[in-house]
């Protein structure tokens, strides 16, 4: 997921960095306003909810991320200011780093327990507990097999 959200981060980088370089006040040209629209669009189809199934986050902060996106949504119709979306676009690139990204690679950022984790934490003391959490342990690390194999 970090790569992801990381290529996110570029992504939105590469877009502030073609809007600055155009001369223009007014971005009436349609790749670069399909383009805005389709990283607001990324953000709430792809990005969110993965994070939030991953991820225990605040969510303030997703919110935060969720309303500039659906900003860039909007600024993508004809003939908005150029100025409005470098604005948009600085809302989402500069705090994304420290806020995200970082937390998520350096494991600060717990991550989301399913249900069935939820459920293995009300037999701890049970040596069935101990059987499903060193299944949980497997399948969390990538151990599918000995996740399912246990003994």
């Amino acid at each position: 997921m970090d790569s992801v959200i990381q290529q996110y981060h570029d992504d939105l980088k590469a877009l502030r960095r073609v809007l600055k370089a155009e001369s223009a006040k007014l971005v009436g040209k349609k790749y670069l306003r399909d383009r805005a629209a389709f990283l607001g669009k990324r953000w709430s189809a792809e990005i969110l909810p993965e994070l939030t199934r991953r991820y225990s986050l605040q969510p303030d902060v997703l919110q935060k991320y969720a309303t500039a996106s659906a900003r860039l949504i909007k600024l993508s119709s004809p003939n908005n200011s150029k100025a409005s979306y470098l604005v948009s676009l600085e809302s989402l690139i500069k705090p994304m780093r420290g806020e995200l990204i970082l937390p998520i690679q350096s494991g600060e950022v717990k991550r989301a327990s399913s249900a069935f984790e939820a459920f293995v934490a009300t037999l701890k003391d049970s040596q069935e507990g101990a059987y499903f959490q060193e299944a949980v342990d497997c399948a969390a690390q990538g151990f599918l097999r000995a996740a399912a194999q246990r003994n």
